[in-house]
């Protein structure tokens, strides 16, 4: 009799609470073809790009000007320098010029 363990893998354990949420949505999906997507008030957050230093960045797509997003979550044990370390990433961000880079 075959194993069917490797066809179903439990979402790796992560403590922030969007990517639960998201892990849910995804599971819910895929078992019973049930779940919505988490929401950050307009915005549909979709999966989870990446992290940082600075934050959490997910894919999301804005229900209002109906385009794709990324949306960075900052670290909260980053402290009040938050907004301004953000400012400064997108300055920094805004500099680049390449072909590569959108």
């Amino acid at each position: 009799m075959a194993s069917h363990e490797s066809d179903f893998q439990l979402p790796e354990a992560r403590e922030d609470p969007l990517d639960a949420a998201l892990d849910k949505q995804r599971m819910l999906a895929r078992m019973f073809g049930l779940g919505e997507a988490p929401r950050l008030e307009h915005y549909e957050l979709q999966e989870r790009l990446g992290s940082g230093a600075m934050g959490v960045v997910y894919a999301a797509h804005d229900r209002k000007l109906d385009r794709q997003v990324a949306i960075k979550r900052i670290r909260a044990e980053l402290g009040g320098d938050r907004r301004r370390l953000l400012e400064r990433e997108a300055q920094a961000m805004a500099r680049l010029s390449h072909p590569n880079v959108v």
